[in-house]
This record gives structure tokens, C-alpha cells and sequence, in this order.
């Protein structure tokens, strides 16, 4: 929760590491200027280039040409030919063609649909405006992103959008997206996607609506004259009965027809086709390891001691291996297709295809740990000093070292969330067991501001949030600045607050003593201190701190500290709507807007620091008699929905604010509905301050608005036994009261509540939130 961070600047920590495997679970982020904005990879909206000449993939081509389904999906295993035939198609397609090469980084959904954005902005003639986004310092959320996106496809002209290696993004929320993203395809669009397996989209909703294309291993194998042409383009002419047995073998493989054509070269045919008996995976196995014995003994090495790496380029390939000569290897690679892809144009950066990875990296397994571990920490002290720390943490996790890590994840957890990527830093967390994490304090406080109060999934969330409430450490140094690692506890465990508002206010003051450098972990200590104040209900003395933070704030620069202004403005028209001073409210308001524009609907939802303003806004709005005051009600509840519901003071904050403007507005139906919610709330949080008052006043003001005449207090035990099945006289024994008592409270109760029965009376209490 960005309410409970330091606003700092962030570095320029653009990471150049490689794509991750189809399994891979790390975390990568979108590169960023020294701006913070956004920087994309261009390599990913094209195809990765390929000298190979390319059999022409007729039969593919002509069923991608002739579609009309809106939805075109190419799922066959890896090396099948699914890119080149789409390559190939969009060739000679005729509509605007956008292209995203999907990796694992995409998992992030504001990753994702930042480069969709960008793919449809370059090719689709389907204008995003997602420009100005993506150029923010801080990340656009991804609501706004998939907005704009459908907003610019329904009005594009017919495009076809594919995106390739689908299977490399696992993230549900991203096929949620996609499935938002296909519902609102103009008519002669098409999205095409390329995959390994399926991802989760309704296929079968689709082939039932007749709406889904479907091109799968069976069709993407060679027949004869494919293989026999695959071969002529290599050189190689084979006779009719060697072109049937290869094609026999391999199935109609595409890149084992490739693998065994490098394999024959030299070689009597003859000898070639009595080694390569066996089913198709000991082809492809033995294949593999006769291209490797084809190279020298050096390049052999070479290959597998990079292969480690999911990105490969000169400079980490030298670092990993010890040679100078790396970038001369890598070309010669390249050069001789041997699969290598390029990633660039430049020749700068490469990939190994999968297939030729997974083999390297058995025959790296059998020189045993010790070696893969060397290579490991080799890659990750080279990743850490070029400032590619998520690619540095996974190498040291790899290499067994798990302590080296500690200090750059915390870092790199916290820049993360600082810049947008709470999903990306959770990712990064995930790659530790919960044991790692509570191992070293750390990481268990990095992980205590992702999973409990940022990104984390609903058990996450709870399952986090009672760990930091119970997590025990020795105190020692903090790597984000802090004074020490229990100052930066503090702040979680206030922000939680799992015993009210006493307990957070101890908390600060404790971190406050802690703080004694001047910098932004003391001026956090201060302004939580000041807030927590007014949240305790010691109103003046709230607005005394946040003046004396205000007079402390000439010859501030840069926006981190434009953002703690604008907060420190928002709290104080929110203490002024209080106290009647509404002008000064305004005035205040108005303000905060002009430090800092990104504080309405638009900003990222964990900038919770922010939720003042809106309520400084409705509550003007309200008193201003603005007939869309309880649209933008609904707005507020909407917007907060998605935020982690770790923090009880946000959420009771959110209800009773919504409840009395709702209440104000002769919206009673909405204004039980946040009052009950804020009550819900407060039954688990009975140290909840001037809100947990306010939501009582709320719920009492509600009952006489919606009640002739309210119920006393002994009514209200006696309504509370109704909903069971207890007699009047079983009442009276549990209540205490004689049973003319509970009778007589029965009466005023269907009087009050104008029904004439027990089971109405219960029925007319739910619906008035009595009960």
C-alpha cells in the first residue's frame, strides 16, 4: 500500500535481462527512463529474425487468409513452424498488422497491456493514447490501460493483432484482459494467437458462436514435399525413399526435419538414417546431440555453460564463461543457425530456442551442482553490478545463495512498488519460500508491504498480515534507509494497526524516536503521526502537526515531495470540512490539486495516500448541492474496491464518509449499505477512534430516519433473540427480563416497526440493517 512508502525518487534501474523460460515465475519490469516513464523493448512488436531459408507454409497460409472468425488460435508443440506461418501470412495479409512477442515479463497485467497498447498504436491504426501514460513516472493503472484499449480497437478499422509464445503469460488477470479485449473486436478484426497450450479464454463458448479458428499440430506438420523443399533450400537432394523416411520419423516435425538436415551434412545418407531410428523424442534427443558433436569441443562448452542464461549477450556471456572471445562464439552461433535467435538489430543480444536450451542444460546437470552453481553466481554478480537486479536475484537463488540475495530483492521490491509494479514486485517475493522470507527480517518486511498491504492475493493478504502481527527479529540495519529494520516494522504493523488507533499512534511515536536523521523515513514517522492523531479523534492536535509540517516544507524540490504535500493539504481541508470551515477546505483542496494533479480517479489504486482528496472533494460537492454528488459516490466505492483490505482504517474510513454523504444526499438504501459495511468493519476493530464513533452515530441517525420512532436499547437485545427459535419465556431466561418484560418489548417493537408478526418484524429489521 503506497500510503505507508516513502515518496523518494527512483533510479533509472532499466533491466536488460533475457526473456524467462515458459515456467519461469520471475518478475520483470517494463525499462524505464531516468524519468521513471516508460521505455518498451521494440524488438517485441516484430518477429524475431531468422536466416534460415523457410519452407513456404502454403497450406497454413491459405486457411490464415481465408478465416473469418474473429478469432484465429495456432497451438502446436515447439518448433511446429506457428511463427513462421504466421510471419508468412502476414506477409500478404492486406488489413494493418500489429505484432507483440509475448515473454514472461508480460505476466505483470500493466506490462502486458503497456506493449499491447504500443502494438496497436504502431501497426493497427487503433490509437490508444496510452502515449502520455506510459511517459508518467508513476505506472498507469491497468483499468485506465484496457479503457483506452478498447476504446481505440471498437473504433480502428479492421487490424489483426497476433500475439506470439501466448504460453509464456500465465497471469489470469492478463487473459481477462484479452477476453475484454476480443468482445469488443470491430467487425473484419481478427487476434491471432500462438501458442504451446491453450490459454484461458472460453475456446468453447467461441467454436460454439462459430466465432474461433483453430490451426493445430496436425496441420502445421510437413508433408513429402515440404521436407523434400526444406531440404532443396539447404542444399541437400535426397531421394524420394529418404525424403518418405524422414518425414516418417520426424513425424512432419518442423524443426527435427531442420535438426536432422544440419545432422546429415557430410555424412552418407545411408549411416544418417540407421542412427536416427526411435520415436520422436529420441530423434529430437539424438538429433540435438549430433549438432552439438558437430562443433569444436570449446564452442561445445560454450554453449552449455551459457545456457543458464535467458538472455544472452557478449559482455554476460564473457563473464559467465571466462571468455574473451564470447561475442566472436555468439556470432558465429547466429551465423550458422544453429539455434540462436537474435532479439535485436544489432546483433547485441540473442536467445537459444527452447529446445536446444533444455538440452544444454541436462548436459550441464551431469558436470554436477558445484559447476551450475559457479556459473550462477558468475551471472548474478554480473547481472547485479548492470543494475539488472531481478535477473541477479533468481541467478544467486539458483546458485543456492540465498543470503546474497537479501539486500538487493528488499531494494528491488520496494523500487517496484514505488514505481507501479506491485504485481511484479509480489512476483520477485514468490520466488522465496515463506521460510526464506522469514528468515531474513529483510525480506520478511519487504514481503509485509507487498502481500500484506500492496499486491498480495486474498489469502496472501490475511495469511501476511497475521505473520507481521507476530513476526519476531532481531533488530539490526535496514537496506531501504530506514533507521534501522525495526523502524521500517513499525510502520507495517501501524498501518495494520490489527489493536486500533492507540496501538498505531505507539508505533509512529516509537519509529518518530527511532528517525533521528533528517530525510524521508522521519518525515513519513511525522506525517503518519499527525494522521494517526486525527484518526484517534485529538482533531487539534492532528492540525497542529500537519501545520508544523507544512511550515517545514520551503526549499523542498523534486515530486516525491510534492506528493507528501498534496497529502498533507488533503488531510487538512479534511480537518477544516470537519470543523464547518468550508472555504478553507476549498482553498486547501485546490491547492493539493495544483501540487499534484494525479490525485482524483485517474491515479494508481495503491496511491491510498490520496483517498482524502476524493472524500475532500465529495464532501465539497455535497455541500455545494452538486447533483452528481452520489455518482461520485459510487465512483469512490468502485475505485477502492480493488485496493487490499489489510488496513481497517482505510476501509472504515471509505464507509462512514460515503454513509453520511449518502445519509446528507436522502440516499438511504446506499447509506445502510456503507453503514453496514463500516459496522462489519468495526465488530473486528474495536479501537477504531473518531470513525469507529462516526459509523455508530451513522448507523443511530440511520434508524431514525428510517424508523418512526427508534427502539430503545432493551428493545434491540430483544429484536437480537427474534431470529432464533427461542420461546418467549426461553427470551426472558437469556435476556435476564421477566417474560410480561419481553412481551412488552415485543409490542413496542411491531408498533415501532409497524408489522404485526415476529417473522415480519424479523424480515422488516434485516432489511433496515438492525439486524
Amino acid at each position: 500500500m503506497e500510503s505507508l512508502r516513502p515518496q523518494r525518487g527512483v533510479q533509472d534501474t532499466t533491466s536488460h535481462g533475457g526473456d524467462a523460460g515458459a515456467g519461469s515465475a520471475a518478475p520483470r519490469r517494463v525499462p524505464r527512463r531516468d524519468d521513471g516513464s516508460f521505455t518498451p523493448r521494440r524488438s517485441k512488436l516484430r518477429p524475431s529474425r531468422s536466416a534460415v531459408a523457410l519452407v513456404m507454409r502454403e497450406r497454413v497460409v491459405s486457411r490464415l487468409l481465408g478465416a473469418q472468425e474473429p478469432v484465429v488460435l495456432l497451438c502446436a508443440a515447439a518448433g511446429s513452424g506457428k511463427t513462421v506461418a504466421a510471419m508468412q501470412w502476414a506477409a500478404r495479409e492486406r488489413r494493418p498488422v500489429a505484432w507483440l512477442r509475448l515473454d514472461s515479463r508480460d505476466n505483470d497485467p500493466v506490462v502486458f497491456l503497456s506493449y499491447l497498447a504500443l502494438a496497436l498504436d504502431v501497426a493497427a491504426a487503433a490509437h490508444t493514447g496510452s502515449s502520455g501514460l506510459l511517459r508518467r513516472r508513476q505506472a498507469p493503472r491497468r483499468d485506465q490501460l484496457l479503457a483506452r484499449i478498447v476504446a481505440a480497437v471498437g473504433a480502428a478499422p479492421p487490424f489483426a493483432l497476433f500475439l506470439d509464445d501466448c504460453h509464456q503469460v500465465r497471469n489470469r488477470d492478463c487473459w481477462d484482459d484479452v477476453g475484454v479485449l476480443l468482445e469488443e473486436l470491430p467487425e473484419g478484426a481478427s487476434l491471432v494467437l500462438g501458442t504451446r497450450a491453450e490459454p484461458p479464454l472460453p475456446f468453447g463458448r467461441l467454436r460454439a458462436e462459430g466465432r474461433l479458428c483453430e490451426v493445430r499440430q496436425a496441420r502445421f506438420a510437413f508433408d513429402l514435399d515440404e521436407t523434400r523443399e526444406l531440404l532443396r533450400l539447404h542444399g541437400l537432394e535426397a531421394d524420394e525413399g529418404v525424403v518418405a523416411a524422414l518425414a516418417e520419423r520426424t513425424e512432419g516435425w518442423a524443426a527435427g526435419t531442420y535438426l536432422a538436415l544440419l545432422a546429415v551434412r557430410g555424412r552418407p545418407q545411408a549411416d544418417w538414417l540407421a542412427e536416427t531410428r526411435g520415436d520422436q523424442d529420441g530423434i529430437s534427443a539424438f538429433l540435438l546431440d549430433e549438432v552439438l558433436r558437430t562443433l569444436p569441443p570449446e564452442l561445445q562448452l560454450f554453449l552449455e555453460q551459457t545456457s543458464i542464461l535467458d538472455e544472452l549477450s557478449a559482455p554476460l556471456c564473457a563473464a559467465v564463461t571466462g571468455r574473451e572471445d564470447a561475442g566472436a562464439a555468439l556470432e558465429r552461433l547466429a551465423r550458422d543457425n544453429l539455434f540462436v535467435s537474435a532479439l535485436d538489430d544489432h546483433g547485441e543480444r540473442y536467445r537459444y530456442q527452447h529446445l536446444l536450451t533444455d538440452l544444454l542444460r541436462c548436459r550441464l546437470e551431469r558436470r554436477g551442482c558445484a559447476e551450475a552453481a559457479r556459473l550462477h553466481r558468475r551471472a548474478a554478480v554480473w547481472c547485479r553490478d548492470h543494475e539488472q537486479p531481478e535477473s541477479a536475484v533468481r541467478h544467486y537463488l539458483a546458485a543456492g545463495d540465498v543470503d546474497a540475495t537479501v539486500e538487493l530483492a528488499a531494494r528491488t521490491a520496494d523500487t517496484l512498488l514505488l514505481q507501479g509494479y506491485a504485481e511484479s514486485a509480489r512476483r520477485l517475493l514468490r520466488l522465496y519460500t515463506t521460510e526464506q522470507l522469514l528468515a531474513h527480517p529483510a525480506l520478511a518486511i519487504a514481503a509485509g508491504w507487498v502481500f500484506a498491504l500492496s499486491a498480495g492475493t486474498a489469502d496472501e493478504q490475511r495469511r501476511w498480515a497475521r505473520l507481521m502481527r507476530t513476526f519476531e527479529f532481531e533488530d539490526g540495519p535496514s537496506p531501504l534507509d530506514a533507521a534501522s529494520l525495526r523502524s521500517s516494522y513499525l510502520f507495517i504493523v501501524a498501518e495494520l494497526a490489527p489493536e486500533g488507533v492507540t496501538q498505531a499512534r505507539r508505533c509512529l511515536e516509537e519509529a518518530l524516536r527511532l528517525e533521528t536523521r533528517p530525510g524521508v523515513w522521519r518525515d513519513l514517522a511525522q506525517d503518519r503521526l499527525a494522521r494517526t492523531h486525527y484518526l484517534a479523534g485529538a482533531t487539534d492536535r492532528a492540525r497542529r502537526l500537519y501545520r508544523e509540517i507544512m511550515a517545514a516544507e520551503p526549499g523542498m524540490l523534486g515530486a516525491p515531495d510534492r506528493d507528501r504535500m498534496a497529502s498533507t493539504r488533503c488531510w487538512l481541508a479534511l480537518i477544516a470540512e470537519d470543523m464547518g470551515c468550508w472555504d478553507e477546505a476549498s482553498a486547501l483542496a485546490a491547492e493539493c490539486g495544483r501540487l499534484c494533479p494525479q490525485t482524483g480517479l485517474d491515479a494508481p489504486i495503491h496511491l491510498c495516500a490520496f483517498l482524502p482528496a476524493l472524500y475532500v472533494r465529495l464532501r465539497l460537492m455535497a455541500h455545494a448541492g452538486d447533483p452528481e454528488t452520489m455518482a461520485f459516490a459510487r465512483s469512490i466505492d468502485v475505485f477502492t474496491a480493488e485496493m487490499v483490505h489489510n488496513a481497517p482504517w482505510v476501509l472504515l474510513m471509505r464507509d462512514v464518509v460515503l454513509g453520511e454523504v449518502a445519509l446528507e444526499q436522502g440516499d438511504l438504501a446506499a447509506a445502510q449499505h456503507w453503514c453496514d459495511r463500516a459496522l462489519n468493519t468495526l465488530a473486528g476493530w474495536a479501537d477504531a477512534g473518531v470513525f469507529g464513533r462516526r459509523a455508530r452515530r451513522l448507523a443511530d441517525r440511520l434508524e431514525r430516519r428510517l424508523c418512526a420512532e427508534p427502539l430503545s436499547v432493551a428493545e434491540r437485545r430483544v429484536l437480537g433473540e427474534m431470529p432464533s427459535c427461542l420461546t418467549m419465556g426461553e427470551i426472558a431466561a437469556a435476556l435476564h427480563l421477566s417474560r410480561n418484560t419481553v412481551k412488552s418489548h415485543c409490542t413496542a417493537i411491531y408498533r415501532k416497526l409497524e408489522v404485526s408478526s415476529r417473522s415480519a418484524a424479523v424480515s422488516k429489521a434485516r432489511t433496515l440493517g438492525l439486524l
